[in-house]
């Protein structure tokens, strides 16, 4: 492939790439700027709204706690002055349940 070849893939791949609706900001653990401990496994998104405004999101792998089980959690973030802020759990995804779950079912 040529030059012309070349600047040809990267313009296209620059193209198609901004039509993507999301844009991943953080990879890793996450947790919010306020909060203690290590975090939870996940990735930080965002997508723009129709105003034009960026709403921030995460899906996080959780280990068991507060009688949830294994699970995803998709929660709403705000970035302010840099740091990232956690808001509330928009949902939850049950991946195992569990022990006192299962016993009381």
């Amino acid at each position: 492939m040529g030059k012309k070849g070349g600047k040809w893939v990267g313009k296209s791949a620059k193209k198609l790439w901004s039509k993507v609706p999301y844009k991943i900001h953080k990879v890793g653990k996450i947790k919010g700027s306020s909060e203690k401990g290590k975090g939870y496994w996940g990735f930080i998104y965002s997508t723009k709204k129709k105003s034009g405004k960026k709403t921030y999101r995460s899906w996080e792998f959780h280990t068991p706690h507060n009688d949830h089980g294994w699970h995803l959690q998709n929660n709403q973030y705000s970035k302010y002055k840099g740091k990232w802020k956690r808001g509330k759990a928009k949902k939850r995804i049950t991946i195992k349940k569990s022990e006192e779950q299962e016993v009381i079912e």
